[in-house]
């Protein structure tokens, strides 16, 4: 890698000025996607928890692949390839869908593992 060495922008900044990402280097803006990427399951995962003490009361939704898939930070396809090995799927019919509960559970599990 060549070129000057680029101080690496806060989301903040980019967010109050988008401007900013036309001046960046290919290699900072890599960078900065795959820090995104690498986050973005976890931060939706964060969104959609519920504390503790109303897990219980909580009812399970079924979510469809794409909501699914984007709180896995999986693809369609992926799911579609994998829906019979994973504990949360539920079929109805020849539908497909994904337990809201169970793809969280799944999460913390895999969290715990790493």
């Amino acid at each position: 890698m060549t070129g000057k060495l680029v101080d690496i922008p806060t989301l903040d900044s980019l967010v109050a000025d988008p401007g900013l990402v036309q001046t960046l280097p290919a290699h900072v803006v890599d960078h900065i996607l795959i820090q995104v990427t690498s986050l973005l399951p976890l931060l939706i995962a964060k969104s959609h928890a519920v504390p503790t003490t109303e897990k219980s009361q909580q009812e399970d939704r079924l979510l469809s692949i794409e909501a699914a898939a984007a709180i896995l930070g999986k693809t369609k396809d992926w799911l579609y390839r994998h829906a019979d090995s994973l504990p949360f799927t539920v079929r109805e019919g020849r539908l497909v869908r994904f337990s809201n509960n169970g793809i969280q559970k799944y999460i913390r599990a895999r969290l715990r593992q790493g």
